[in-house]
């Protein structure tokens, strides 16, 4: 037989990539379902690539010699799934052969590399920031170290956007309650760094923990507590996101310095319905943008120039017009003109500018101001996968200019995190 494959580490071809040890597949890094026993068919022939693997091989591999099955019906249908995830055909395999009455034999040529390690990190840098734990004692707080720890990776993605990639929230929150080992989420989301915390508010106080580990060596580097009066959490947060990055070694934006030197108190009131505002918005259906909306107005209502507050507002209404939930010749002029209004406010803000291209796009049918708009979006933040998915659809589909398109699709996907899907009719806003 020719060489074999480790029983473990990870076994790569074409786009996929077999992690014996885990067992589970991946294509373009994201995870595919693989029943178990389909599983054990490919790990037994990637382990001898290119050589045959008989049947009476495969047998005593995946059930033991006092164990009754139909055999050939059991197998044929584990083979059958393995090429649906594979996308492979029996007449014309690209990965499994098949070999009347002998067994199977892998085709496609196969590299393999240790679990774990990671090819040195060129350009961006890679951070994750995990929900924060809720320390109140009152599970009806959670919406709160939610919506700070959102806050909080925000204002990270556009602290250093030339040298760090921050991870979007929604890949982010997926790891709620998961507890798992840093060493593992690091390698599912291809990470150099992962920030770990609590927050702890007491009626207008509020009291941020947080740590920096390094995911080589599962290092802790730097830990620190920030305490103030909820009328300063914007300031809590952009301190904390600064030192983060500092601590990092990348240097800030000159337009995140500015930010922090210019950040203003907020309306406590304003902002904790905002926040509200931000968990009923992420639940990402309709009734769930309606009651979203609702905070947000009473946000507004509460600090007229809270930005924020207009920004995720606009956002609620164009998903709705987008995705039909609402008359789109009600909802789209709403999002404009609540765009518009946030970025009279702060024109720092990215949100608003991939919201207007939408609206000019899908809305007023403005292709070369719904161009401008998008530049604008991803000059502003190049961590946001909202604007890198809008850039990526616009010049697929109205530019035709595809190798753009596929380099945007490519950023959106960095900030997602390998082992999230990224379809963009389902979470371009997510």
């Amino acid at each position: 037989m020719s060489d074999s494959c480790p029983a473990e580490g990870l076994v790569c071809f074409g786009p996929f990539e077999a992690d014996l040890r885990a067992g589970e597949l991946r294509k373009l890094g994201l995870r595919i379902k693989l029943r178990e026993k389909s599983f054990e068919v490919l790990a037994l022939l990637l382990e001898h690539p290119g050589d045959v693997v008989t049947r009476e091989e495969l047998r005593a591999r995946l059930w033991s010699a006092d164990v009754f099955v139909d055999f050939d019906n059991n197998l044929n249908t584990a083979v059958t799934r393995l090429r649906e995830a594979l996308s492979d055909s029996a007449d014309k395999p690209r990965y499994v052969e098949t070999l009347p009455r002998r067994g199977y034999r892998f085709v496609a040529r196969v590299s393999t590399r240790e679990a774990g390690h990671r090819e040195p990190r060129t350009g961006h840098l890679r951070l994750a920031v995990l929900p924060f734990e809720n320390l109140s004692g009152d599970s009806a707080q959670e919406y709160f170290s939610d919506g700070m720890t959102e806050e909080l990776i925000t204002e990270l993605a556009r602290a250093a956007p030339e040298r760090l990639r921050v991870i979007a929230r929604t890949t982010a929150m997926s790891y709620k309650g998961t507890r798992k080992a840093v060493d593992r989420i690091g390698y599912e989301l291809d990470l150099d760094y992962i920030v770990e915390g609590s927050v702890r508010r007491d009626g207008g106080h509020v009291r941020i923990n947080a740590q920096l580990i390094q995911v080589e060596g599962q290092t802790h580097l730097w830990a620190q507590s920030f305490d103030g009066e909820l009328r300063d959490a914007l300031k809590l947060q952009s301190r904390l996101a600064h030192d983060i990055a500092r601590q990092v070694n990348v240097n800030l934006s000159a337009a995140a310095a500015q930010r922090l030197a210019q950040t203003q108190p907020v309306n406590v009131e304003a902002y904790d319905s905002y926040l509200l505002g931000l968990h009923q918005f992420n639940q990402g259906n309709p009734s769930g943008f309606e009651r979203a909306d609702g905070h947000f107005r009473l946000a507004i209502e509460r600090d007229p120039r809270f930005a924020p507050a207009y920004s995720k507002s606009a956002i609620g209404y164009a998903m709705r017009g987008y995705f039909g939930y609402a008359p789109y010749f009600e909802v789209y002029p709403k999002a404009e003109a609540a765009a518009r209004r946030a970025l009279e406010l702060d024109r720092s803000l990215a949100e608003p500018h991939a919201t207007l291209a939408t609206v000019h796009w899908f809305y007023h049918w403005d292709l070369a101001e719904c161009g401008r708009e998008i530049e604008s979006a991803v000059a502003l933040n190049p961590n946001d996968p909202v604007a890198r998915w809008t850039a990526a659809m616009f010049l697929a589909s109205m530019k035709e200019d595809h190798d753009r398109a596929a380099t945007e699709a490519s950023a959106a996907l960095a900030v997602r995190g390998k082992s999230q899907k990224t379809v963009f009719a389902t979470n371009v806003w997510a």
